[in-house]
């Protein structure tokens, strides 16, 4: 990621004095769990331009500060369904649905289940 390059390409270069502190605290405290990324900053044109490198994420997903979950599609950031979200949960091993409860049931319930498979069950 390159911060002080507009999206058509024009090096507008830094604004802020302390660049790697600005952004490290952008990144320690606005995203969730903290993104550990590699920032460089370079001269192209006379001009200070930042290089974020980001590594593939290992403790996805990563959420925003206010609670939001983005992904990218593309060439362009969503906001990630509900659906989505559940299977970015599912694929990082934080839910199983296997052992999720089921609203509403009780022994009762199980015992029709068993009934209805002709009294044969597996534990």
């Amino acid at each position: 990621m390159l911060i002080g390059v507009e999206d058509n390409g024009h090096i507008s270069g830094l604004m802020q004095v302390n660049t790697e502190e600005w952004l490290s605290n952008i990144l320690r405290h606005n995203i969730i769990p903290t993104l550990n990324a590699a920032i460089e900053t370079i001269s192209i044109e006379d001009k200070q331009v930042a290089v974020i490198t980001v590594p593939k994420g290992k403790d996805k997903p990563y959420q925003t500060v206010d609670g939001k979950y983005w992904i990218r599609i593309g060439s362009t950031n969503c906001m990630a369904t509900k659906e989505e979200l559940s299977r970015l949960f599912q694929q990082a091993g934080l839910m199983h649905f296997d052992i999720a409860p089921v609203a509403d049931t009780g022994f009762t319930d199980l015992e029709m289940m068993i009934k209805a498979m002709g009294g044969r069950y597996w534990i």
